[in-house]
């Protein structure tokens, strides 16, 4: 494959302006003719052209050898990639495949980096100016066909190298075309039977693939089984969580509505039992009232008909110390002590009025209070049998 892209190309597409071609070297095998052509050409000239189309080959090898090393590593790091993502089955089969693809780039590696010795020795020997024998030339022309316008550089060095052997140019020619050819054939059957051991190897890897695949498969399928059935699970247990939440919260909202109602009915309770206690704080007190008015209503009377009899007691005295005879002067003395004893009287029972006003006042309420204390009930009696402690 590298030598049928190789020959593809124009020879003369990558040649410099200095080097001649196979139209020069077919020429110079006319006749004497063409002989004093390359006889002009002097030494110094044919040995730069030579050193140019060698160094021309280095960078060529060289790049070539760089792709090789460069794909080289790209296969390595698509292995690693292929190996972590495989399992181990397949990574058997990957690594086999690499195994050959890595054989096959570390020889044309190894070849490559040969004929750049080879490249970098023969341009030692034309720096050096060292003599060149037969054996050099040849290998310049074995190594030429893997360098586009490499045959038409060799061409070109023999006629100046050998002016006087053109029998020996065309064997040494014939003999050049033979061994390509031969290694063109050898290539092509080493070709054929690596792509016959692909095939074979392909033939024989495609069941275990196949087995591989479906195993994988079928693991897969397995897997997304025990996938679905432990989502399932988990989604059942979200439900009879959600249910069970949702029966908690039925339930603490019954249980508060309960509660509510039950603090709910005590407290009317107490309404109404405080209403009641100030329904009968109310009559205690109208009942208080009118006693305590009622009271002196009653001893008005008992009062009127006791100064009623002193003031009459008062008068009998007078009078019965009115009706004694006495003298003149004595009279007058009985007139003034009984002005006296009267007005003694009518002071006492205006200052007796006012004191007796002013502790109205403060024995009303004072007794008020005391019968509102004395008929307040008792908390074991009827109306507080019922009372919730506080």
């Amino acid at each position: 494959m590298i030598f049928q892209k190789e020959y593809t190309r124009d020879p003369r597409a990558s040649l410099p302006r200095h080097v001649p071609s196979r139209r020069f070297l077919s020429s110079s095998e006319d006749g004497p003719s063409s002989h004093s052509g390359h006889s002009s050409l002097s030494e110094r000239d044919v040995t730069r052209s030579l050193q140019k189309g060698i160094r021309h080959r280095i960078l060529y090898l060289s790049e070539q050898l760089r792709v090789e090393k460069a794909s080289q590593d790209e296969n390595m790091m698509n292995y690693l990639k292929l190996v972590t993502s495989a399992d181990r089955h397949q990574a058997a089969h990957i690594w086999q495949a690499f195994e050959r693809v890595n054989q096959h780039t570390s020889a044309t590696i190894s070849n490559i980096e040969c004929r750049l010795r080879q490249c970098y020795q023969q341009l030692l020997e034309l720096e050096g100016h060292r003599p060149k024998g037969p054996a050099l030339k040849a290998d310049i022309g074995l190594d030429d066909r893997e360098q586009p316008g490499g045959p038409g550089i060799a061409g070109a060095c023999v006629p100046e190298t050998y002016p006087s052997c053109p029998s020996w140019q065309r064997a040494l020619l014939l003999h050049r075309a033979k061994e390509e050819l031969a290694e063109v054939r050898s290539s092509c059957s080493s070709l054929q039977g690596a792509y016959q051991r692909l095939q074979d190897k392909y033939l024989t890897d495609l069941p275990v693939s196949l087995e591989s695949l479906q195993e994988h498969r079928y693991r897969q399928a397995l897997v997304v089984g025990q996938m679905d059935g432990h989502l399932q699970q988990h989604r059942d247990e979200i439900y009879h969580f959600q249910q069970g939440l949702a029966c908690s919260e039925e339930k603490m909202a019954y249980l508060s509505y309960e509660q509510a109602k039950e603090l709910w009915g005590v407290v009317e309770v107490l309404k109404g039992r405080l209403a009641k206690l100030e329904a009968l704080q109310q009559a205690t007190q109208v009942a208080v009232t009118a006693r305590v008015w009622s009271g002196p209503r009653e001893l008005l009377p008992c009062l009127m008909s006791l100064l009623l009899v002193l003031a009459c007691a008062v008068l009998a005295c007078v009078s019965t110390v009115c009706s004694c005879p006495l003298p003149q002067a004595a009279w007058h003395l009985r007139m003034f002590i009984m002005l006296t004893v009267l007005g003694l009287g009518a002071l006492a029972w205006q200052k007796q009025r006012a004191t007796a006003a002013t502790d109205w006042q403060v024995w009303v309420p004072s007794r008020w209070r005391l019968d509102a204390k004395n008929s307040r009930p008792s908390s074991g009696g009827p109306h507080g049998a019922g009372v919730l402690p506080a």
